[in-house]
């Protein structure tokens, strides 16, 4: 009996450790990206802009120029609209250059447009006042137009460079085109979005951001390790699981939440990890690239399940009440 006792309280100690884990407030040690560290995040960035722009054409300068332009316009006209006084926003020239980086040159003008709308319609109202996490609501709203206009988000253009041994990977993750042996994956000299695709580039540019204490290596290191592991494990190409999809790009660009420097290690860890699971089932089942939906689902669970959204949520299920809902909705993404 004592056993069994002892059994059920150590069940249930494990249990209230984990729901703890994920429903913990944790507080930000800052509140918005600095000057400093957008200048930071700019040039780290500009590195792949520069790339994409040379491999993949005029086309991927108009969606760079357009997303970014975008950004800046809508958010000045929001400011405009709403007779607020307008001040200098430099987070939305780079929401704007990580929102066209993670697109292909293929894509539609009209489109990013539209999603550039639905953007800044989440910042202003969902998120607002909410810098720390643009990452996740530039996620939120790429995968909102993207179920709806898949085929254009997964089509992907050619670089320039021709006469390279090219190997289907249809059987891996659903793709219009082919990707090139290792070298020319990590060199980035082939079809994918136009920010994502050199490994080499995404590498230098972590680096930096690294060394210059702009984000922590514990979440991308935990992320790619996780992926080379499931890779192995199950059997699949290392080069093609690591290098061919958007994984290095994600792992250093879009993780460097604020709402993580005050985690413990081991939620760094498992969110880095969390992203590289979620990553893989997404490829394995829906045959398409999954990293930024992984992101996404993965930001909900250690971000956003919290006390507060959770007795939101239980108090909409007892007594529907939509404004009420609506409101707390407002107030859980404006920590």
């Amino acid at each position: 009996m004592k056993i069994k006792e002892k059994a059920f309280g150590i069940l249930k100690q494990s249990i209230s450790s984990v729901v703890n884990f994920f429903t913990k407030q944790e507080m930000p040690t800052k509140t918005a990206l600095s000057k400093l560290d957008l200048a930071e995040i700019f040039i780290a960035l500009l590195p792949m802009a520069i790339f994409g722009s040379l491999i993949f054409g005029f086309k991927a300068v108009l969606v760079l120029l357009v997303s970014v332009i975008l950004s800046v316009g809508l958010d000045a006209l929001w400011s405009l609209i709403i007779k607020k006084e307008k001040r200098i926003d430099y987070s939305t020239a780079i929401i704007g250059l990580l929102m066209g980086l993670t697109l292909s040159s293929r894509l539609n003008i009209l489109l990013i447009v539209v999603l550039n709308i639905i953007l800044i319609i989440l910042r202003k109202t969902v998120f607002k006042n909410n810098g720390i996490r643009f990452t996740t609501c530039l996620l939120l709203s790429r995968f909102i137009l993207e179920v709806v206009f898949y085929k254009a988000f997964t089509s992907y253009a050619i670089p320039f460079v021709g006469g390279v041994g090219r190997i289907p990977v249809d059987s891996f993750f659903f793709s219009y085109s082919y990707v090139e042996p290792a070298k020319y994956l990590f060199f980035g000299i082939h079809s994918g979005n136009i920010g994502d695709t050199s490994i080499l580039f995404a590498l230098l540019g972590g680096v930096y951001l690294m060394l210059r204490g702009v984000i922590n290596p514990i979440i991308p290191a935990s992320f790619i390790f996780s992926s080379a592991v499931l890779a192995l494990i199950f059997g699949q190409d290392l080069a093609i699981s690591l290098l061919g999809g958007g994984i290095f790009f994600a792992a250093f660009f879009l993780t460097f939440d604020y709402s993580f420097r005050k985690s413990s290690r081991i939620k760094k860890i498992l969110y880095g990890a969390a992203c590289a699971v979620l990553t893989f089932i997404i490829r394995a089942v829906l045959k398409t690239e999954g990293v930024y939906l992984a992101m996404l689902i993965a930001d909900i669970i250690f971000i956003y399940v919290t006390r507060k959204n959770i007795k939101a949520l239980i108090g909409f299920i007892k007594k529907p009440d939509f404004k009420k809902l609506l409101n707390r909705f407002k107030m859980a993404f404006s920590v």
